[in-house]
């Protein structure tokens, strides 16, 4: 099938999850349809990147919008129904634009990644697939929780435009997918099928390099999620597990470490950034801890950890989205649990491997990005027919 996809970002380098997630699907669907990819940005695009994205696509076009241009859409829509979320990737002249481009492809389906891509669909003739992807009203909601003064009372706004963005452009499109079953029940706005993140088993595969770091966590280091949950180990879990075992360390990696999370380094807290290979990281640690308490959609970071056969210890909301066993994974309610989970895998060995064993089993045999994007492959194919027959 020929397939138009729109995204609110240039699909590499993989430096966020809703990248990620559009880089794999299209570099899945490109071995069996014709892929014309048009990409929002508001940076410059190297040759090396677009070369890289232009190898899976029949065409490709990425359409520049200045961050200047964004402000004043946010202005404009500020009284308006439009949630930032939105207006701050909205342009009248990119709809436009983007539309023409789909006009002249023909595609038999059309998929929009992000409601930040959804008003560029409207009106369009053929099938129009929304991937919602996370719940970004619960996001917005639960980082108000987090917050206080003006940007509490900004999220909260926020958390309640897009609740109600959600709702209504879910009419405009002929399918919808969301990254979880967890997701799907947060947005409640009506059927979505689950296409969930993979992971590349190939790439992410155990390490034999010497491990130098006890404990790590790894991801966007200038995400506040991101940071709060390094705050978090730093603060309230390394500190009592040194008074036990003094020799233990942490490794916190990633890209775009904010000044507080490089305010952490000291002798036994290190931090990585911008690592050409985030494999190196999970290779040189033993158990990754994922103290995330905001947020919702599927974080990438844990099943590339158990990929490469690290132990995780994580919290229900991280667990909510790939549903794991507690052979699997081991669920933290509270600072204690963090430090004795963290401390019995440091001390037991046949906990530790059994631990390994169970999670590079749950990862080859439910999240392969081949079985997801077949799953979406056939998506696609139902709601084409589903037009037709109207």
């Amino acid at each position: 099938m020929k397939i138009s996809i729109v995204t609110s970002r240039f699909p590499f380098p993989l430096i966020k999850g809703d990248i990620l997630r559009i880089f794999h699907q299209i570099r899945i669907l490109s071995r069996r349809h014709e892929i014309s990819l048009i990409a929002l940005t508001d940076r410059e695009v190297s040759a090396a990147d677009y070369d890289h994205i232009k190898a899976f696509c029949a065409e490709l076009h990425f359409i520049r919008v200045k961050s200047m241009s964004r402000y004043k859409s946010v202005l404009k829509h500020h009284l308006k129904v439009m949630p930032m979320q939105v207006s701050y990737f909205y342009d009248d002249l990119v709809k436009k634009q983007v539309q023409q481009l789909i006009a002249e492809y023909q595609p038999d389906i059309a998929y929009f990644q992000l409601i930040r891509t959804a008003p560029y669909a409207e009106g369009l003739s053929c099938p129009v697939v929304l991937d919602y992807m996370d719940a970004f009203s619960t996001i917005a909601a639960r980082d108000a929780d987090y917050s206080s003064g003006i940007r509490a009372a900004i999220l909260r706004r926020e958390s309640r435009r897009l609740a109600h963005y959600e709702k209504l452009i879910f009419k405009q499109f002929s399918g919808h997918t969301v990254i979880s079953k967890n997701d799907a029940e947060l947005l409640n706005v009506g059927p979505l099928r689950v296409i969930s993140n993979g992971v590349d088993i190939d790439y992410f595969q155990p390490s034999a390099e010497p491990k130098k770091f006890d404990l790590c966590f790894i991801g966007n280091l200038g995400y506040a999620p991101n940071v709060r949950a390094a705050e978090y180990l730093v603060t309230k879990v390394l500190p009592r597990i040194r008074f036990k075992y003094p020799e233990t360390n942490l490794l916190l990696a990633g890209a775009r470490p904010s000044h507080k999370v490089l305010s952490y380094v000291c002798d036994h807290v290190s931090v990585w950034s911008e690592l050409e290979d985030i494999r190196v990281a999970y290779g040189a640690s033993r158990i990754f801890l994922a103290p995330l308490f905001t947020g919702a959609g599927q974080q990438n970071k844990i099943l590339e950890a158990m990929a490469m056969g690290l132990p995780c210890i994580t919290t229900t909301i991280v667990n909510s989205s790939i549903e794991a066993g507690t052979d699997v994974i081991k669920i933290a309610f509270s600072d204690s649990d963090f430090i004795k989970y963290s401390i019995r895998l440091l001390n037991q060995p046949d906990m530790y491997a059994s631990q390994q064993k169970a999670a590079l089993k749950f990862v080859a045999d439910k999240f392969s990005w081949e079985q997801q994007i077949k799953q979406l492959e056939a998506y696609f194919t139902s709601v084409i027919a589903k037009k037709e027959e109207t």
